[in-house]
């Protein structure tokens, strides 16, 4: 094996390891071929020839590197090769590689056999070397294109995929966030994702509305804003890449309108095309101040709102709403309320215009407003009292909200309130929060150094929890507090470490609350530093953490059971089915939600399917049955279902759960089982009817012998009366009988064909004819497409007609001696 390089000139190594640049060459070498060689050579001095003397070599050298020389030529004339077997065995190391075959002048395609994507360049040892320098210069090109263009594509995969991951790696991290809204939609329509920020914002579950078009038509307020909506939708499919930046204006289930600020994303797939879109979206004006004081929005006891000078009221609790209808004598509801301003509503002129410079003021930052304003209302009417007015952040810096904790007065003259100290107003709003609440001090020592907390402030909801409503003082520590020394023990230390870092902290500890509770419950906590204490609140989530445990269970059976499971809301669209139902009916999960249920049934109606789903929500009863359903490659099949009606906690009913298993298997075996049957009845009636006919020849075969002697001996012993007067005629007779009677059955007596008894009919004939040529039994049947014991049947009256009752003689050989047409 020899290297040929190009002479005075030096091949740089990067140029060495391209692909196009190494040519393997096959063949002895002789005169001819290093003729060849150097004409290549002369043509192309990069070019570097490796030479193997025979396929055997080859083969080798290409298996050890098999993307190094991706042109090779050989040359059948110094020595014969089996080409076939080279060219597949090159191909199947590398299918890139391309061949050149120098060969005779009748080389052709047709003669080496090859698949069409093995065909080789072929090429003339009396075609000289241009021919050769021409092709072996146009596969360089083809080769460094192909490497070229799959250099290109892997870095355009690479960084798309790398982009997509990123952007995946993003869309999960705000699937887990509470701050930031977002909804995954896919090309037809239906959500992918929805994280619980997004139902919040909106006031829906997924569940109820799991498609665009369901969300548009429940939270846009009228059809402009749905058809605006629709089309930036369509223009992000259309565009594949990009994002969009939207302001949505939507109406909540509880009826409150926001505005939302909204991001549209197109999330491609590896191709470039756009497989989802993503929408991000958050209510600007929802600060994290007024989702903190969420729980006093709906209190009873203090009423909240929310006001922008630049738009007016963005949130007013039920509660503020009715105070504010009762000072002034009006009847307004959110509606009327939400996105106005102060001076646009029906209030008395002086009211509203103090109330709203004083408002403007706090939002610039003149101070509290509470003690500035005086009590709101009209003569005559309970009058509301600003107990807080603070600032707070509305979206951006230039948006500075107030929020406003307001009550009722005692007098019934806007001028004649009391003043409400802060300590009452901290003590009502303590007492309104809902979920338990401790406020706890530390017990410092030496140094500085906390050895305990005492509890300053705990509100009904946590004594009631801990069973002290009636024995709590204020100033305990927290060994009088909680009984379980290992769970408080882990308070103390997360207190510790609150106060030290001033970090927000959520755990869950089990706690035995009672020394007299034998169980231990699960505390859900939340801990934050407040000045120099802590803020403890708690929620016992022993319930739930055990009904997540239950859904947990009942989803790994609903994902893990071989029958199919199906569930639809009352209009019968299927709303969840597990794997196996996608096994059973052929579509996916996200093909399939949404869709009406009658569409995997025969009946493309649904007709039996809605009356199935009618009786079982009328009557609250479990139907079963068979019915036909239709999977998704349209192919058939049977199951067995049961229906039930699916009811809420409350016993309302939501839905339907079926139960499926797939019987097209059984019924297929049992139409096999039922035909089989029906086969083997109706042999054994033929096999019963051929008995019955070959007994009746057998009797007529005998009566028929019996008659014969009866003659024969009839007619000798006539014969012997006649001649008894001749003693030698008598003995002859005698031994002539007593030969015919040693000798069996007379002989056969040949049928007379023109009696019309023996007419054969034309089925008889036709099947004589085939017996005539040589044919079977099954071999006719099969000829004529009839039973094997239908042709026995008529083989036994052909016998019969043409009197061949002994069995030993051969009907085919009687035939040929007759004719039968």
């Amino acid at each position: 094996m020899s290297i040929l390089q190009g002479r005075d000139h030096e091949i740089s190594p990067s140029k060495v390891c391209m692909s196009s640049q190494n040519l393997l060459w096959i063949g002895r070498s002789d005169s001819v071929s290093l003729t060849l060689q150097e004409a290549l050579h002369s043509e192309s001095d990069s070019l570097v020839i490796t030479t193997a003397p025979d396929g055997v070599s080859a083969l080798e050298i290409l298996a050890a590197q098999p993307r190094h020389h991706l042109i090779v030529v050989i040359d059948l004339k110094p020595t014969g090769m089996d080409l076939k077997s080279l060219i597949t065995g090159i191909k199947q190391i590398n299918p890139e590689i391309e061949i050149i075959v120098i060969g005779d002048h009748g080389l052709s395609w047709s003669s080496l056999n090859l698949p069409r994507y093995y065909r080789p360049v072929l090429l003339s040892h009396t075609s000289g070397s241009d021919p050769l320098i021409s092709c072996v210069a146009k596969l360089r090109e083809v080769v460094e294109a192909r490497e070229d263009y799959a250099q290109l594509t892997q870095r355009v995969a690479g960084n798309m995929a790398m982009a997509r991951k990123s952007t995946e790696a993003l869309l999960a991290l705000l699937h887990r966030q509470d701050s930031v809204g977002m909804i995954s939609i896919r090309r037809d329509g239906f959500f992918v994702a929805c994280n619980a920020e997004a139902q919040r914002i909106t006031g829906y579950s997924v569940e109820e509305l799991a498609h665009i078009q369901a969300w548009v038509q429940n939270l846009l307020p009228d059809a402009d804003s749905i058809g605006s909506f629709l089309c930036a939708i369509e223009d992000a499919w259309a565009n594949k890449l990009g994002r969009k930046e939207l302001r949505v204006r939507i109406k909540r289930s509880d009826n409150h309108v926001v505005t939302l600020s909204m991001t549209l994303l197109v999330l491609p797939d590896e191709l470039g095309q756009a497989r989802q879109i993503v929408s991000l979206f958050y209510d600007p004006y929802e600060s994290l101040q007024s989702r903190e004081y969420q729980v006093l929005y709906q209190s009873s006891v203090l009423g909240l709102y929310t006001y922008l000078p630049a738009k007016g009221f963005l949130r007013i609790s039920d509660t503020a709403l009715s105070l504010v209808n009762q000072a002034l004598g009006l009847s307004l509801d959110l509606a009327d309320v939400i996105g106005r301003k102060i001076t646009d509503l029906p209030f008395p002129p002086e009211v509203a215009l103090r109330w709203r410079h004083t408002l403007e003021g706090v939002a610039g930052g003149a101070g509290r407003g509470e003690e500035a304003l005086p009590p709101v209302g009209t003569p005559g009417r309970p009058a509301i009292v600003h107990l807080v007015m603070d600032r707070v952040d509305a979206g951006s810096a230039e948006n500075i909200a107030v929020i406003a904790v307001v009550g009722a007065g005692r007098e019934e003259h806007p001028g004649t309130a009391d003043t409400v100290s802060t300590e009452t107003i901290s003590a009502k709003t303590l007492n309104s929060i809902p979920h338990p609440l401790i406020l706890m001090r530390p017990v410092r020592v030496a140094q500085g150094a906390v050895a305990d907390f005492r509890c300053t402030a705990m509100n009904p909801a946590a004594g009631k929890l801990l069973g002290l409503n009636e024995k709590f003082q204020s100033g305990r520590c927290l060994p009088e507090i909680f009984v379980d020394d290992e769970a408080r023990d882990q308070l103390l230390g997360y207190a510790c470490e609150a106060l030290d870092t001033g970090k927000y902290g959520e755990f869950e500890i089990r706690f035995r609350l009672r020394a007299e509770d034998p169980d231990r419950v699960l505390l859900r906590c939340r801990l934050c530093r407040i000045g120099d204490g802590v803020c403890f609140l708690f929620q016992d989530v022993t319930a739930m953490r055990r009904e997540e445990r239950h859904l947990n269970q009942y989803r790994h059976v609903f994902s893990h059971m071989d029958e199919a499971i199906i569930v639809t809301d009352l209009d019968g669209n299927i709303i969840d089915w597990n794997p196996a139902s996608e096994r059973m009916f052929g579509y996916r999960k996200e093909q399939i939600l949404g869709q009406p249920a009658h569409i995997l049934t025969q009946n493309t109606t649904g007709d039996q399917l809605e009356q199935t789903s009618r009786d079982v929500l009328r009557d609250g009863d479990v139907w079963k049955g068979e019915y036909e359903f239709v999977r998704g490659d349209q192919s058939l099949g049977v199951a067995f279902s049961v229906f039930a009606l699916l009811k809420d906690d409350l016993g309302t009913p939501y839905g339907t759960v079926g139960l499926c298993h797939d019987l097209t298997e059984r019924k297929r075996l049992e139409e096999r089982l039922t035909a089989k049957s029906q086969e083997l009845r109706d042999k054994n009636t033929a096999l019963s009817t051929l008995l019955r006919h070959a007994e009746e020849e057998r009797v007529r075969a005998c009566e028929q012998v019996v008659m014969d002697l009866t003659q024969r001996i009839t007619e000798r012993v006539y014969r012997v009366l006649e001649s008894k007067n001749k003693p030698n005629l008598v003995e002859s007779h005698a031994k002539l009988m007593l030969q015919e009677l040693m000798g069996g059955a007379a002989r056969e007596k040949e049928p007379d064909l023109e009696d019309p008894s023996l007419k054969l009919s034309e089925k008889e004939r036709e099947v004589a004819q085939l017996i005539r040529l040589g044919k079977t039994t099954d071999e006719i049947a099969f000829i004529l497409e009839k039973s094997p014991d239908t042709i026995r049947l008529q083989r036994i009256s052909i016998r019969r007609k043409l009197g061949l009752t002994r069995r030993d003689r051969n009907l085919a050989a009687y035939l040929r001696k007759i004719d039968i047409a």
